[in-house]
């Protein structure tokens, strides 16, 4: 046997797919494992219904601000809506868009509703007990 004295103390080659001296690579720590992340818990006494009644009634009374009825959903509006802005207040520290949304246009449909009673509610109301037209 031909053999290289460098090679009888080697149990492998050099050249072989199998190298000796590498050193263990270890597959990359898993990330850290978190809980999942909920949304916050919403307070049920933050007033935000109260804040989306007052905007719905905001809304309606600019809609039909021209019959007497949007005088008093702006009125009832307003009231909704501050109370959903004292609860959002102390709930959150801060009053919720959706207050101040519904107490501005609510704010706007009562005083459109008011106008519009005013020019035409009055008169109409005036020429009903006179005795209408016909007493022109």
């Amino acid at each position: 046997m031909n053999q290289n004295p460098n090679q009888q103390n080697q149990p492998y080659q050099q050249n072989s797919p199998y190298q000796q001296n590498q050193p263990y690579q270890q597959n990359p720590p898993y990330p850290p494992q978190y809980p999942p992340q909920y949304p916050p818990q919403r307070n049920p006494n933050d007033g935000q219904g109260k804040s989306i009644a007052g905007l719905v009634l905001g809304i309606v009374s600019l809609v039909i601000g021209f019959a007497g009825i949007g005088l008093i959903l702006g009125i009832v509006g307003i009231v909704l809506a501050v109370q959903g802005r004292k609860a959002s207040t102390a709930a959150y520290g801060k009053p919720s868009g959706i207050s101040t949304a519904g107490f501005v246009l609510s704010i706007i449909g009562t005083v459109f509703g008011g106008i519009t009673f005013v020019a035409c509610g009055i008169p109409c109301i005036c020429l009903g007990t006179a005795g209408g037209l016909g007493s022109l």
